[in-house]
């Protein structure tokens, strides 16, 4: 007399379970690291428009003949990016988050020129110095 077994036991059933599990459980955590550096990227990156875009604020002010510290830290470092008073949020409608804000600003006057910023976003400072990101750090 023939037996025909083909299907599986289940312990062997149990144990392609545990291994798709092992797998999904790995999977996850490089998942999740990969995620974390997407976003990193992704502030870094938000962080050179808004320098860019500070840039072409400053040119603005000087031929308009309005470019002095007291005036930058008026219209630019006294409250948040989307804040509608913020003189950036016309440059960066929509492409930085909520409670994104410029907290530093380093300006040399004698050739009008943006050195450096401190871009705060989601709890990290990024500093960007003439360009490129040179400081990532999360602060309390």
């Amino acid at each position: 007399m023939k037996t025909d077994n083909t299907g599986m036991t289940l312990l062997e059933l149990v144990a392609a379970i545990a291994v798709v599990i092992v797998i999904a459980g790995s999977s996850c955590c490089v998942l999740a690291g990969r995620m974390e550096k997407i976003r990193e990227r992704q502030r870094g990156d938000q962080a050179k428009v808004v320098f860019y875009a500070l840039e072409t604020y400053l040119e603005d002010s000087v031929s308009k003949g309005m470019s002095d510290s007291l005036i930058l830290y008026q219209d630019v470092l006294s409250c948040p990016i989307s804040d509608k008073r913020n003189k950036l949020n016309e440059y960066l409608y929509d492409v930085c988050p909520k409670g994104a804000k410029v907290v530093r600003v380093s300006v040399n006057w004698q050739r009008t020129r943006l050195v450096a910023i401190v871009y705060q976003v989601d709890g990290y400072r990024i500093e960007i110095r003439e360009g490129k990101m040179t400081d990532y750090e999360k602060y309390p």
